[in-house]
């Protein structure tokens, strides 16, 4: 939901949360925007999902700070969190054999969208 989260936060969360998916039959699904599919990058919004050891292997440590006051440090997309504004179009089915793996060794059904 954070808006230009890419598709390497949205794995690293569901590996931080995906215990909360119901067992042997659990869903998950990534819908991320075609131009953050490759992003590498974590945003202030992410690192609530990390714990401490995962942000400090991440080099995130400054991301802690941002993420406490996000409308100083990132106003705009602070507000289309808040409001939920979101765009999505010509939506079509994304692989990612890593995901994948990582969801099927879990008995997760994953679908990851891109548009």
């Amino acid at each position: 939901a954070a808006p230009g989260r890419g598709l390497a936060a949205s794995y690293e969360i569901l590996r931080h949360t995906f215990s909360i998916l119901k067992e042997n039959g659990g869903n998950a699904v990534i819908v991320v925007k075609r131009r953050n599919s490759e992003k590498e990058k974590y945003s202030l919004f992410d690192v609530g999902f990390f714990h401490t050891v995962t942000i400090n292997k991440l080099g995130l440590e400054d991301k802690i700070m941002m993420s406490k006051l996000p409308f100083v440090f990132s106003p705009i997309k602070s507000l289309v969190f808040l409001l939920g504004i979101r765009k999505v179009k010509n939506i079509k089915d994304y692989h990612n054999e890593e995901i994948e793996r990582f969801c099927a060794e879990r008995e997760i059904g994953i679908r990851i969208l891109e548009g």
